[in-house]
């Protein structure tokens, strides 16, 4: 298997062996693709209007492209703990685990918030419930995905401006584990 893996573009492997399996059918990989979709968003910063800008040679650093349907598909699977919806386990309990596990501490000083840092996921405790998630920004377009562990409780905010309260809600709401005002 790793011999045919290693033929596979980044975006073939996800497509296939992620997306097609937890049912993100809208996902994609490219800005030209994205504005074929008839309610695709535009990139906006500080309320103007910005050009997409393609980072195909950087794709598994935020070139995804996906509705909120498809990005809560993705929650949802990393709430199962890698297993599709049917079951289906696509990442190993060995690495579910070396996911969530503590690699290092950070603090994000705009917005107060301490955390340890998993590996791609940020590893919170908010009211003794440990917290989950992943966020990033790309010229025009912001994205937060959160979860409860062991909960049936997850927060996706998807915009399509990259400044602002919008990208600092989640962080924001986070806090001490209860909404703060804005």
């Amino acid at each position: 298997m790793r011999r045919r893996i290693a033929f596979w573009s980044w975006e073939e492997f996800t497509r296939e062996r992620i997306f097609e399996k937890i049912g993100m059918n809208g996902a994609q990989f490219s800005v030209e693709d994205s504005q074929k979709s008839l309610d695709f968003a535009q990139p906006y910063s500080s309320g103007s209007l910005l050009p997409f800008k393609n980072i195909k040679s950087v794709g598994p650093a935020g070139a995804i492209n996906a509705s909120m349907r498809d990005a809560v598909k993705w929650l949802a699977f990393w709430q199962r703990g890698g297993l599709t919806e049917s079951g289906e386990r696509l990442v190993s309990q060995e690495k579910m685990a070396r996911l969530f596990r503590k690699e290092s501490s950070e603090k994000i000083p705009d917005v107060g918030v301490e955390f340890d840092y998993g590996l791609g996921w940020i590893l919170n405790e908010v009211a003794g419930k440990k917290v989950y998630w992943h966020s990033g920004n790309i010229d025009g377009f912001s994205a937060h995905v959160s979860f409860l562990s062991g909960e049936n409780l997850g927060l996706v905010v998807l915009t399509n401006e990259n400044s602002g309260n919008a990208y600092q809600l989640p962080w924001k709401l986070e806090k001490n584990g209860k909404e703060q005002k804005l």
